[in-house]
């Protein structure tokens, strides 16, 4: 078996396929097509030796594996492997659980030994496709996703926010910001420089614009503005195109808006004139409302000359500090780490709230002893600046470059491995820079080290056998010098920008491992250039034929899209305008984008957007909005706040279908019957507006495929059923809708 393939995805293990021992031939096939596109498969009867223990096998197998491909075939229901294979998949510890995909193979539901496992995982229905080729190709999609996501272990720290209603109607694009959100920003929240003139202003003027090009605490500063002068709610605008779609709808009386119009304001105002937006003003001021503005400029627009505010973010480092850990730290850290607040060797005086956690991570290690003196001293924001510049200054040779640039992303791995990694980047410049080859350096490793602030560790790692093992590999001497040689290449160097995107891109194709490294470096650049990014990088891999690049530049927005309010707000207006352009690859990135937490920024226009996705002639479009439908879903289940939008969104989809009725009512069924929460625990207000509906157009459906229809309602029905006799609370849900029904059928 050719291993080479399964080492160059950074797994370490093939996928197992689990299927009956009749369907050999199939399983044939299809393990052919996914080593094809470059996945290496495990399956019983070919990787088997004649003389190993069968059981003992299996077992190491789907204890290592990370991927378990089911195929369901008739077959299945009579075997007696597949349901303990996936049992013990699912057995496994969380952390280590396999993602197990089934393949409906000539079947369109689950057979009854293995229903229980696969009833809510996310499926691929072979004959749902015109042809093999699109099938095996979406597969790979699918398996490229899921190495993407199980590498994305970053926490999803969000902005809660839900649909405003508004006069009983939903605004789009307006949400509300929730209450807890409001209160841990409160807690932690230390007054800059310019936040008493930004309180004072916005008191008097009721309107103001709030520029700075930064990621300077805009945002939390206007909603703690708005909390300081008692609101009765705040509001966020998210996605708005322009200036006069805001000034239409008049807000509620004594509520704050807050919106982020981004760096093109002239833009964005477009075609308002100042009449327009003294009107507003004069609204605000009679209803006691207030509204800011937040733009990425340096300079105010021409006609708030009176209402804008130069955005200071710095605050004393000190106060910061100290409000930050006393919240989040026990008595005895607590007190260490306030104390080195008092070096004035190791804090500089003033900070910006931006570099408020990294600065508390490192006073962490400091106080444990992870960190010297020496180290936090030098990681002093000033001083590692410094450094890094001087060290560009004396050092404009590729070869050097090169082994600067590869150690940002192979730091704790072995010396060789680095440069081995750093002579592929040093060639591609060598190329690109037309420099003279250079000879190979004399020094021995460790003075070799020491000319890029860099040296060797031991570090221990565990063995293939369980085993600890000590390993030498190669370090940064400071701790911040990662992020800041990729902060002063990409602004001082641009020159160096399209070698290095193609080798980035290059690395996470062929050495999986380094895709959460390379993720944490383009975000941590968008946090400064987002502008370059999107026409550096994240344009170039979107016109990428490569799924697996696609799927990685997805991988990269949602990580950005975490890191605040302006970021996910800026992902969704991407995604906006992608869809606007009708080509096939944007559209395929935006319907998997829609189905992630972005999604959130605007609930229902995400829902309107994956309906116009869901009618695309493409069937892999198609499929990719099916499953973000699933994502949404189990949102709702989840936060009901949503709810109301989202039984209004299938309500009007019904109501206006003249085509493919039957398709949809499939797909809504099928959707309900992985999240039965969505039934069961609903609101017993939609039971008249929302279920009583569906279920009386399931059963008086007859349309074409009228037969597929009920059958479907009829096994969701009976699944809902069985599952409601676990609690009796949804027992009793069950039969009050029951008996509601039976009313509204008879009548």
């Amino acid at each position: 078996m050719d291993f080479s393939k399964v080492m160059d995805m950074g797994t370490g293990v093939p996928i197992f396929i689990s299927y009956a021992s009749l369907d050999v031939d199939p399983v044939k096939e299809l393990v052919a097509n996914i080593e094809e596109r470059g996945y290496s498969c495990w399956y019983a009867n070919r990787d088997i030796r004649s003389s190993a223990q069968y059981n003992t096998v299996i077992n190491e197998q789907i204890n290592n594996c990370e991927i378990m491909i089911v195929m369901v075939t008739p077959n299945v229901e009579h075997s007696e492997f597949v349901p303990k294979e996936i049992s013990l998949a699912y057995e496994k510890k969380n952390e280590k659980k396999p993602t197990v995909l089934p393949i409906l193979w000539n079947v369109d539901s689950y057979p009854s030994n293995v229903s229980l496992f696969l009833t809510n995982n996310q499926h691929l229905n072979r004959k749902a496709f015109e042809d093999l080729n699109s099938f095996y190709n979406v597969l790979a999609e699918d398996i490229e996703e899921i190495y993407a996501k199980r590498e994305d272990r970053v926490s999803d720290e969000r902005i809660d926010r839900k649909p405003a209603r508004i006069n009983n109607y939903f605004i789009k694009n307006l949400n509300t910001i929730s209450t807890d959100w409001l209160n841990q920003q409160a807690q932690t929240f230390v007054q800059p420089t310019s936040y008493e003139l930004l309180l004072n202003r916005l008191r008097n003027e009721h309107f103001i614009q709030l520029h700075d090009k930064g990621h300077t605490g805009k945002f939390t500063a206007s909603v703690i503005a708005l909390m300081d002068l008692q609101v009765q709610e705040i509001y966020e605008w998210s996605t708005v195109n322009s200036l006069s779609e805001v000034l239409r709808y008049d807000i509620p009386e004594k509520s704050g808006v807050v919106l982020e119009a981004g760096a093109d304001l002239a833009g964005f105002v477009g075609h308002v004139n100042e009449r327009e937006i003294e009107k507003y003003c004069e609204f605000l001021k009679g209803s006691q409302s207030y509204f800011i503005l937040i733009s990425a400029t340096s300079q105010p627009h021409r006609y708030f000359v009176n209402q804008n505010i130069a955005w200071e973010g710095a605050s004393d480092s000190y106060n910061l500090l100290s409000t930050h850990i006393s919240v989040q730290y026990a008595n005895e850290d607590r007190q260490r780490m306030l104390a080195v607040l008092n070096r004035n060797d190791l804090i500089s005086s003033v900070i910006f709230p931006r570099d408020c956690k990294s600065l508390i991570q490192k006073i962490e290690l400091f106080i444990h002893g992870q960190l010297d003196e020496e180290s936090f001293i030098a990681s002093n924001y000033i001083n590692t600046k410094n450094r890094i510049s001087d060290w560009f200054a004396d050092h404009s040779h590729y070869t050097d470059i090169a082994f600067y640039i590869t150690l940002t992303l192979y730091e704790n791995y072995p010396f060789a491995r680095v440069m081995n990694r750093a002579s592929i980047l040093a060639n591609k410049l060598l190329h690109y820079l037309q420099q003279e080859p250079k000879e190979a350096s004399t020094l021995n490793r460790d003075a070799y080290l020491e000319r890029f602030h860099a040296h060797v560790i031991r570090n221990k790692k565990m063995g293939y056998v369980g085993e600890a093992v000590e390993q030498e590999v190669v370090a940064y001497k400071y701790v911040d010098d990662k992020g800041a040689i990729w902060d002063h290449l990409w602004s001082q160097y641009p020159q160096y920008q399209p070698i290095i995107v193609e080798w980035l891109a290059s690395i996470q194709r062929e050495d999986k491992a380094m895709r959460k490294v390379i993720i944490g470096i383009l975000v941590q650049l968008m946090s400064n250039y987002v502008e370059d990014i999107i026409h550096v990088v994240i344009l170039k891999w979107l016109k990428s034929d490569n799924a697996g690049d696609r799927i990685f530049l997805i991988s990269v927005l949602k990580e950005y899209a975490r890191k605040d309010i302006g970021a996910a707000n800026l992902v969704y207006q991407l995604i906006n305008k992608w869809l606007s352009l009708k080509q096939y690859n944007m559209e395929w990135i935006s319907a998997k984008l829609l189905g992630t937490h972005i999604a959130k920024v605007n609930f229902e226009e995400s829902l309107l957007m994956l309906r116009n996705l869901y009618y695309s002639p493409s069937p892999n479009i198609r499929n990719n909005a099916k499953r973000s439908f699933n994502y949404i879903t189990s949102v709702v289940t989840v936060e009901r706040q949503y709810e109301e939008a989202y039984y209004q969104f299938w309500i009007e989809w019904i109501i206006r279908m003249d085509v493919d009725a039957a398709e949809v009512i499939l797909m809504m069924t099928e959707l309900f019957g992985q999240n039965l929460a969505l039934f069961l625990y609903a609101d017993t207000k939609y039971d008249k507006s929302f279920w009583l509906k569906y279920f009386l157009s399931c059963r008086f459906f007859d349309g074409k495929d009228f037969i597929k229809v009920r059958d479907a309602t009829q096994q969701l029905s009976s699944k809902i059923y069985q599952t409601s006799k676990q609690l009796p609370k949804n027992e009793q849900r069950c039969r009050d809708f029951e008996a509601l029904f039976s009313k509204y059928k008879q009548a």
